[in-house]
Formats: structure tokens, C-alpha cells, sequence
């Protein structure tokens, strides 16, 4: 799977923003039920999350 960054798109799907977090797509879905992330239904049934709330829904550990 190609390498996602913020300059190649926007906008990408739950699995590929589990592989970016390295997380379980659960974790991806309990994030954007909880507002961490932000995300968009297209239609019926495809969801789309921003890249950018990816990048800073974490919390930075160390120095």
C-alpha cells in the first residue's frame, strides 16, 4: 500500500488511517464516535476521515 501524507490527499478511508495510526479499524471508528478525529459519510455507507485530525489526535510522550 502506497504511503499516505497530508500533501498527497485530504481525505482517506478508515483502513488506510488504521495502517497510518497503526491502530485496529475499531480504534479508528471509537475515534471518530468520541469527535477525536474528524470524518464524513459519503452515501450510505462510505466514510472518510481527514488526514489532518489524524496527525494531531495523538498525544506527544517524551521530551
Amino acid at each position: 500500500m502506497p504511503e499516505i501524507t497530508a500533501a498527497s490527499k485530504a481525505w482517506c478511508s478508515i483502513a488506510e488511517a488504521a495502517t497510518y495510526l497503526d491502530v485496529h479499524q475499531a480504534t479508528i471508528r471509537r475515534m471518530i464516535a468520541s469527535k477525536k478525529i474528524e470524518a464524513m459519510r459519503l452515501g450510505n455507507r462510505a466514510i472518510r476521515v481527514r488526514i489532518a485530525s489524524l496527525e494531531s489526535a495523538g498525544t506527544r510522550m517524551g521530551a
